[in-house]
């Protein structure tokens, strides 16, 4: 025959146990043991482009990671015109890490200042133009234009393009 706890030690262990998830929660959400201490920037090198990628994330230090809004970061650093795509996502135990990947360009645009994609997004450049963008073909024109243009010379063999 089998014995029955006392209530007692019933009534206690459902008490330790709801003390730990109490305590899990204000760990995770509430504490400075889990929150942000540093937020970095890959896929770009160290200067002005992640300097303006932590400007536009707007991650704050010192929050409890539960609590950053990861999409609303990656929205507005996805919204710079030279960003093709981002990620922002937590690294835990302290950590935010926003991951860039910038735009190709395949052609200058009007004065030369403004780049075109493949995709035919115009956009200004992160960084200081190269010798190799500034030998990038120059494309005049707009709307769906300049998407055709610039799938053509997306798809234009190198040695072509060099021309």
């Amino acid at each position: 025959m089998r014995r029955r706890r006392p209530r007692w030690l019933r009534i206690l262990v459902w008490a330790m146990a709801m003390l730990v998830v109490a305590g899990a929660v204000w760990a995770v959400w509430f504490s400075s043991l889990l929150s942000a201490r540093s937020v970095r920037v890959v896929g770009v090198p160290q200067g002005p482009a992640a300097s303006a990628v932590l400007a536009a994330a707007q991650v704050a230090i010192g929050v409890p990671l539960a609590r950053i809004d990861t999409s609303a970061a990656q929205q507005r650093v996805a919204a710079l015109d030279w960003v093709a795509s981002a990620d922002v996502r937590r690294g835990w135990p302290g950590e935010v890490v926003v991951a860039v990947a910038p735009r190709t360009p395949i052609a200058r645009m009007g004065n030369g200042e403004l780049f075109v994609d493949a995709t035919g997004a115009a956009f200004r450049p992160a960084t200081a133009p190269t010798k190799a963008d500034r030998g990038l073909p120059l494309v005049q024109a707009e709307g769906p234009a300049l998407a055709a243009a610039s799938q053509v010379l997306a798809e234009l063999p190198p040695h072509i393009l060099e021309r």
